[in-house]
């Protein structure tokens, strides 16, 4: 699990690393997050055991009716979400990745705080594997998400999401920290 963990921290800090200086340039806002996802179905989740994730968002230019709401940004969202447990002997991993556009609501606090909360909603696709002793299968279905969150300073943020698949292998909560580049 440590290993798992150093892991992804690694490549994080290369992704950003290897994107901050063209997203700079193009003055765009691209984040960067690694985070815990629980799947919310009990008994899979048992199964499956808690996965861990790597995720990238860049904000997406808006124009017509989006673009007239105040402080809602639109975003591309690509996840990836490993998960990886030995469950009454038997060893099970699952996969997920779900890509979603997501309508981002910034909440403009009156005593100017470090805070910056913002809440939104994302749709899209879940891209599903599992292999359990070898045996594999995977399913890709249609997902919504459900995203709460904070912006420290002016690069930090961590957030709270929930993703809403059709299947219990890919409907659970995460919890995710990361940087804006």
């Amino acid at each position: 699990m440590k290993v798992v963990v150093v892991f992804l921290v690694v490549v994080v800090m290369m992704l950003a690393a290897a994107t901050s200086f063209a997203a700079k340039a193009n003055d765009a806002n691209l984040n960067v997050s690694i985070g815990n996802f629980m799947l919310s179905n009990g008994e899979v989740a048992d199964m499956v055991g808690p996965g861990l994730g790597i995720t990238l968002n860049k904000e997406i230019p808006m124009s017509g009716l989006l673009g007239s709401l105040k402080n809602v940004k639109l975003y591309g969202n690509l996840s990836y979400v490993r998960f990886s447990n030995s469950y009454q002997g038997v060893s099970i991993k699952e996969t997920l990745i779900p890509i979603t556009v997501r309508a981002i609501k910034d909440f403009d606090l009156e005593n100017k705080s470090s805070l910056r909360p913002y809440a939104g909603l994302g749709v899209g696709i879940v891209l599903m594997s599992l292999d359990i002793e070898g045996t594999s299968g995977s399913k890709t279905d249609a997902c919504l998400e459900l995203i709460g969150g904070t912006k420290f300073g002016s690069n930090a943020f961590a957030e709270l999401k929930y993703l809403g698949g059709k299947r219990n292998g890919n409907t659970g909560w995460g919890l995710n920290v990361g940087c804006s580049f």
